[in-house]
């Protein structure tokens, strides 16, 4: 099994469109696509913090992408990881958000 999946996007493209493409990569073009939620990852490469990481729930209006070019000047590892909804976060399969 692969951890990851690369998945290409534009600054326009929303959450929703994102876990969808997600899923179809991960050959689960019949899985309804609301029962997923996407989340960023956030590695702190601070050498004060070397092992800090927050993540949080990235919401449907929001664009992936721009999250990671807003955070790419930073000192900081950006991911994103899709999982079940299930009222907690916890980390599952990542995917890498790429422009179009």
């Amino acid at each position: 099994s692969v951890p990851y999946k690369t998945i290409l996007a534009s600054v326009e493209d929303k959450t929703p469109a994102i876990i969808r493409q997600a899923l179809d990569k991960y050959s689960k073009e019949d899985t309804d696509s609301h029962h997923y939620l996407l989340v960023v990852s956030i590695q702190s490469k601070d050498s004060n913090h070397p092992n800090h990481r927050q993540e949080r729930r990235v919401h449907d209006e929001e664009s992936p992408l721009k999250i990671k070019n807003d955070l790419a000047d930073g000192d900081a590892q950006v991911s994103f990881h899709l999982q079940p909804k299930n009222g907690h976060i916890r980390t599952t399969r990542s995917a890498s958000a790429g422009q179009a």
